[in-house]
């Protein structure tokens, strides 16, 4: 029998039968292996059993992430929400700006998953100036125009998103974040089809 590098996708034959290479791994998890360590920190607000029934859906960039999501949860009245952060937020499930058609239903069917499982009822979507995503994908655009394309996008997955999971047009909100006097700025964006 021919020799086989370990983790390698080569297979043996013999009696007419394929014989996979890697090896087999049934994993048992004991109580000795695996151990909570020492209590590092308690929350200050109590735990909530039920599950959020809105998701906020923004981008990775840590600038804008804990003090302007506190601000927009705050203005929309949302104590607790469930959360999803790709690089570019709403833009990453883009049909156009998203990385790749791939990494676009990969995020999507992460989306779908939490939606179905918690019932998910609204959905926030936050972009942010000075997106490094946008700054990437159109790296020949002029910092305005990849503003105007980021309002444009936040509109249009507003507008696929609702289709796609039966929303009321009023589910699913949009927002843009951009720094002003040294602080953040929450502006709301809407679809100007249906504020005719």
């Amino acid at each position: 029998m021919p020799s086989v590098q370990p983790g390698t996708l080569q297979e043996s034959r013999h009696d007419d039968q394929a014989v996979d290479v890697y090896p087999r791994r049934h994993h048992r998890t004991t109580r000795a292996e695996t151990r909570v360590g020492s209590l590092v920190a308690r929350s200050t607000s109590p735990f909530r059993q039920t599950a959020p029934q809105t998701i906020f859906y923004a981008c990775a960039d840590g600038r804008f992430d804990i003090t302007a999501d506190a601000a927009v949860l705050q203005v929309l009245r949302i104590t607790i929400a469930d959360r999803q952060t790709p690089e570019g937020g709403p833009g990453a499930i883009h049909e156009c700006s998203a990385r790749s058609p791939e990494v676009r239903e990969a995020l999507l069917d992460d989306l779908t998953f939490i939606i179905e499982g918690h019932r998910i009822t609204r959905i926030v979507l936050v972009a942010h100036e000075d997106c490094v995503h946008y700054a990437m994908r159109f790296p020949d655009e002029e910092p305005d125009l990849r503003m105007a394309r980021q309002l444009r996008d936040l509109v249009e997955v507003a507008r696929d998103l609702t289709a796609r999971f039966h929303f009321r047009p009023d589910a699913v909100e949009c927002f843009y974040i951009q720094p002003e006097n040294g602080v953040l700025a929450v502006h709301e964006v809407r679809d100007r089809s249906h504020s005719r």
